[in-house]
């Protein structure tokens, strides 16, 4: 409704600007008043009775209101907008082994991390989210003939809450650019970073994956609404998810703690800006700040 608005008042500003400067033209070149009722008789009167009227006269009429009708048209004709919600092509991730090291009495058993590694370039719906490594602590009892070993699994709290400081910490570091972190759907973000390329990272902790994904959808919603020809690529994740054992939305990246997000943001920074960015990468961001401000009144 307000972009229908705008049109309205952008075309009658248009139709105002090209009526005065045709009356402009026509009272220098010809000495015609074209809200004139006397100088319209006349007109009439010279046509009636054949005498000539100058070529350029005609010309000028029809050049103004193709001209008024051409501009109108450009300035309100509708426009295709390009929001880009699918991930770009990418190799499939390879799996590292490492070692872990945490030190266990002789006999116990060996664990390792698996450590997925990403594409540099991913939006709101990558194909892949880290999952928890497992940890097996070993505790020995004592003062027997034969030691007997018992195993004991320690998950990390789902509602631990994070070092807010040290996850913007983390963006700094990859060069991003923080914002300030809105309210979407009722749930503070934890943060909001841009980058070169119009990248954005949107992340959370301790909710469940459908909610940060609609969080996601209702912030690509506003792009789509009120942005045209831009493409911007979203990036989602959630720090200990609710869900995280069953994911209800797995487009949405995953970490099971802040240090595999800060390897992950090590992995991949943010590219430095174009010689040739020309402040798109400051309207990009001024553009962003403004989204922020909106969102947060809804």
């Amino acid at each position: 409704m307000n972009k229908k608005i705008d049109n309205i008042l952008i075309g009658v500003l248009w139709l105002l600007g090209v009526t005065l400067g045709t009356c402009f033209w026509f009272n220098t070149r010809f000495g015609f008043n074209l809200f004139s009722n006397a100088h319209w008789q006349y007109l009439a009167t010279q046509q009636a009775t054949r005498t000539p009227v100058s070529f350029w006269f005609y010309f000028s009429l029809v050049a103004s209101v193709f001209i008024g009708l051409f501009g109108l048209y450009l300035l309100i004709r509708p426009r295709k907008r390009r929001i880009n919600l699918t991930p770009h092509p990418a190799p499939s991730p390879t799996q590292n082994k490492t070692p872990d090291t945490t030190p266990a009495p002789l006999g116990a058993p060996t664990t390792s991390a698996p450590i997925l590694s990403r594409p540099p370039r991913l939006n709101i719906a990558p194909s892949n989210t880290f999952a928890a490594a497992p940890q097996t602590p070993v505790v020995a009892t004592p003062a027997t003939p034969t030691p007997a070993i018992t195993n004991t699994t320690n998950a990390p709290a789902p509602t631990a809450a994070i070092d807010l400081s040290e996850l913007r910490e983390i963006f700094s570091s990859a060069h991003y650019v923080l914002k300030r972190e809105p309210f979407i759907n009722g749930k503070r973000m934890d943060i909001l970073a841009i980058g070169t390329g119009e990248v954005l990272y949107l992340g959370a902790s301790n909710i469940s994956t459908s909610d940060m994904q609609s969080c996601a959808n209702k912030l690509a919603h506003i792009f789509s609404d009120t942005l045209d020809g831009v493409d911007i690529y979203i990036t989602a994740f959630v720090i200990n998810p609710t869900d995280g054992a069953s994911p209800s939305a797995p487009d949405i990246l995953t970490f099971d703690s802040i240090e595999n997000l800060g390897q992950y943001m090590r992995e991949h920074p943010n590219p430095p800006l174009p010689a040739d960015d020309d402040g798109n990468f400051d309207a990009y961001s001024d553009y962003i700040s403004t989204v922020i401000e909106y969102i947060g009144k809804l």
